[in-house]
């Protein structure tokens, strides 16, 4: 079957090595297209990702800060949860393992962090064991560049006690927030948003993804006053889908793939081979 492509003449195919030719070259543009873009976080200066391991888990004394004795039981932290160990299994074979967490050499929480987006981001939200959990409200909010100002919240998960999903597409810079009825209060990850008297304490504990596309953020729903810091109310996993278009160079070589094509079909026609007798 003859294969004909723009600039052929009519009954005058391409030859199959040509048209391979091509295509070796147009996939190599495509091998060379950029990944994915991510979302980056952006927090206080002196904080980053932090290393952990299952043992850290065992000593349960807030070191990272996110490690405390949870009140729904001994080994429930979030550490636990991302783990699937302790008594909290319920990620099963989905669990991320031991991924870096984002705060101060030591342990120390990072007081205000947000987000500064990509594109549009699915969240899907894999545990809830807040007893608050018919009543909490888990989503995003606006900020600008400096994460200084507040803007509107969106909601992601409202009342849910099951696993659940939402595709959302934030402004270029955002947190998220969680607002609890029953206390009467909302907790941002910039926590000079918070209620006066926990404008340092962090709710959240944001976790970076094995593939650096995926982040996972465990809450705390309860005033620090009262609340046992386990941050494994909510455990959300968020990914990055947005996209990117091709770099110049990928066009490039698309276009030198077609003039290669173009100058083996002018050589045919101005030299046709011999025919045999």
């Amino acid at each position: 079957m003859a294969i004909l492509l723009p600039g052929t003449r009519s009954g005058r195919p391409v030859k199959l090595r040509d048209f391979v030719l091509l295509t070796a070259l147009v996939g190599t543009t495509a091998m060379a297209a950029p990944p994915a873009l991510a979302d980056s976080l952006l927090g206080t200066p002196g904080n980053n990702w932090q290393s952990w391991t299952s043992a850290t888990l065992t000593d349960q004394n807030g070191i990272p800060y996110w490690n405390n004795g949870s009140g729904d039981g001994a080994q429930m932290s979030v550490g636990f949860c991302l783990t699937a160990a302790g008594r909290c299994p319920q990620l099963g074979a989905g669990a991320p393992g031991a991924i870096p967490f984002w705060g101060a050499l030591g342990g120390a929480a990072d007081p205000s962090f947000f987000f500064h987006a990509s594109g549009n981001s699915n969240a899907v939200l894999h545990l809830v064991i807040a007893g608050n959990a018919e009543t909490n409200v888990f989503g995003w909010f606006e900020t600008d560049a400096t994460g200084a100002v507040i803007g509107a919240t969106h909601p992601l998960f409202s009342g849910v006690t099951g696993q659940s999903s939402a595709e959302f597409s934030p402004t270029l810079y955002y947190g998220y927030y969680l607002t609890s009825a029953v206390h009467g209060a909302t907790w941002y990850t910039l926590s000079s948003g918070n209620p006066s008297d926990e404008t340092s304490d962090q709710h959240f504990a944001a976790f970076e993804g094995p593939d650096s596309y995926t982040f996972w953020i465990g809450a705390e729903d309860r005033p620090f006053s009262i609340a046992d810091q386990d941050f494994n109310d909510f455990i959300i996993e968020v990914t990055t889908q947005g996209g990117s278009v091709p770099e110049a160079d990928t066009w490039v070589l698309v276009t030198a793939g077609l003039v290669v094509l173009g100058a083996c079909a002018l050589g045919r026609r101005r030299n046709p081979p011999a025919r045999e007798r």
